[in-house]
């Protein structure tokens, strides 16, 4: 491979980059907020929090405390993954090979524990015949999008 074609490789993916890892970000937090005061506007009183708490709660009890523990698992793994400087973890001894071995085996850990949550929540939704009566069909139409 010559160096102009090495150049152009490395040109076109640091742009898929850029876009990939800035302007996807960006787009959806701007979707994300945009959709909010959609919302809000369209159908402010239209937002409940119909609960199903009283109808089922065997699923409940174990599927919510995983998912949320398992989604703020991910999400504060995330935040310190990006927030702590590598010259931190070096000094305090923590080479490169130790630290991805425990944020693959932490992230592991946190994404079964959210997605196991996730499959209860959902099949509490879809196998209970009283929640099931409840269930909306945006939230069905959703439930693979999570």
């Amino acid at each position: 491979m010559s160096a102009t074609s090495s150049s152009l490789v490395a040109a076109s993916s640091s742009g898929a980059d850029l876009v990939l890892w800035v302007a996807v970000p960006y787009v959806c937090l701007a979707v994300f907020v945009a959709g909010h005061v959609w919302r809000y506007r369209q159908d402010q009183f239209g937002w409940t929090s119909r609960t199903s708490q009283l109808l089922e709660h065997r699923w409940l009890r174990w599927g919510s405390p995983l998912f949320h523990l398992g989604a703020f698992m991910v999400i504060a793994g995330h935040v310190v993954g990006l927030a702590v400087p590598a010259s931190w973890t070096e000094a305090v001894g923590v080479d490169e090979h130790l630290y991805h071995t425990g944020a693959v085996w932490a992230g592991s850990v946190a994404g079964v524990a959210m997605v196991a949550g996730l499959g209860m929540l959902c099949a509490r939704r879809l196998l209970s015949r009283r929640i099931r009566l409840g269930t909306d069909r945006s939230d069905k139409v959703l439930f693979p999008l999570l």
